[in-house]
């Protein structure tokens, strides 16, 4: 399972290339911006964990009992460490952060490596 944070483009173009990782990732190619810098967050959950990925494409291990993304993952993983839901989490995330917001879905799932997910968009 992947969920990703960023430009649209760079997001499409990390899932793309996840799907086929033999091949070099070039953002630029998905880009119509003309910009080179990537911006790219996301959680990739696996049979042996869940990995945090960026665009330098180096994979790091979360090795924590939850992890946020996205513009306002900072005021969320606060709000988790004081107890919040997922969803809650968001919520509160959104009452801070700008760019989070608008109606807010909870996917729980259980990945390979046996951690039960919970993402909120």
């Amino acid at each position: 399972m992947i969920g990703t944070a960023g430009t649209l483009m760079d997001c499409v173009a990390f899932v793309r290339w996840w799907q086929d990782r033999d091949r070099p990732l070039d953002f630029r190619a998905f880009r119509n911006d003309g910009s080179d810098a990537p911006d790219l967050h996301a959680l990739v959950a696996g049979p042996d964990g869940v990995e945090v990925w960026t665009e330098h494409l180096q994979p790091v291990p979360v090795e924590t009992e939850f992890y946020a993304i996205g513009s306002g993952a900072m005021a969320a993983m606060a709000a988790m460490y004081m107890g919040a839901s997922a969803a809650e989490s968001v919520r509160i995330a959104s009452l801070v952060d700008q760019y989070t917001g608008g109606e807010i879905q909870v996917l729980e799932v259980t990945s390979g490596c046996g951690k039960k997910l919970a993402v909120a968009s």
